[in-house]
């Protein structure tokens, strides 16, 4: 009896007030490809790619990744052949462009960008974003240089937030890492007598 009570109950509250239930898309990704990038030595520059796979259509980001500026420190970011771009010929404008807390364009950079921290925010030119299916593809190269090998840097979003017009995209990340967190680079072997 109680079993169907609940299931009009559920119809009406859907039927009187929809607003509460929002649709649920499953959230895209935004991630640093490789996840784990490997160690070179000292002064050797080495590029991770900022991706997005399976994000709803958008035309606005804003994306921080922090590593630790003693190990690999950032020295550019580039917007170039990015998903917008090459999926929708859509034109991108970069709005922001900080490393270490140095602004590269003509907006300021935000009270936390700083040492280690690359700052990247963007806009496609046309105001509708693409209606077609999710996006996939590269959001912005960064370039590090190896202050010191054999060591273990995160690769960490700090930020990510994806826009369509105003309205907030929902996204997960996925950090990466520079070398072989501590404790993980070893390996066991079995001795038989």
């Amino acid at each position: 009896m109680s079993t169907i009570l609940i299931v009009p109950s559920l119809a009406s509250l859907v039927s009187i007030s929809p607003g509460i239930f929002h649709s649920a898309n499953a959230a895209g990704l935004v991630y640093v490809n490789h996840p784990t990038t490997v160690a070179d030595s000292s002064s050797t520059v080495i590029t991770v790619q900022v991706k997005a796979d399976g994000v709803d259509p958008f035309n606005g980001r804003d994306i921080q990744v922090k590593s630790n500026q003693s190990v690999i420190s950032p020295t550019s970011l580039s917007v170039k052949g990015n998903g917008l771009e090459a999926n929708y010929s859509e034109s991108v404008f970069e709005i922001v462009s900080c490393i270490n807390g140095v602004n590269h364009t003509t907006s300021h950079c935000d009270p936390s960008d700083g040492p280690g921290i690359v700052h990247s925010a963007a806009v496609a030119h046309q105001v509708n974003p693409p209606t077609i299916g999710s996006v996939y593809g590269l959001l912005f190269t960064i370039n590090y240089t190896v202050i010191r090998m054999r060591l273990y840097s995160p690769l960490q979003i700090l930020r990510a937030i994806i826009l369509n017009g105003q309205d907030p995209v929902s996204v997960t990340t996925r950090d990466g890492t520079y070398g072989i967190p501590f404790g993980q680079g070893f390996s066991l072997a079995a001795f038989y007598t």
